[in-house]
């Protein structure tokens, strides 16, 4: 799922077209937005994008399944949140931090 900012602006399509075909072939939608939200339980108020990605789960009757955010802005998430992967803002996604993400996306496996 793609749960960044420019999903407020880009078409879904669009979005995809960011990435290659494999891993486009991989995403499986968008998440919704924190302020159309209902119900956002009291562990998550304040943590926008944590609240989306489980909002987007249940949606898709996957309440309980392992997932993994890449993101560069640590406090949408609630602190040590382990579904986290943090990345620099100013990078992105480097070579490193990419084999360290495949990584931990095995471990899920």
């Amino acid at each position: 799922m793609i749960t960044s900012t420019w999903r407020l602006e880009q078409s879904y399509e669009d979005l995809l077209q960011r990435f290659s075909a494999d891993i486009a072939a991989m995403i499986e939608g968008i998440t919704p937005i924190y302020c159309d939200l209902a119900n956002v339980p009291n562990t998550l108020v304040g943590y926008e994008r944590e609240a989306e990605c489980h909002a987007w789960l249940w949606a898709n009757n996957l309440p309980h399944c392992n997932w993994v955010a890449v993101d560069d802005r640590s406090w949408l998430y609630r602190p040590f949140c382990k579904s986290l992967f943090l990345v620099s803002g100013r990078t992105g996604l480097t070579p490193t931090s990419g084999s360290q993400l495949t990584s931990r996306l095995q471990s899920l496996l």
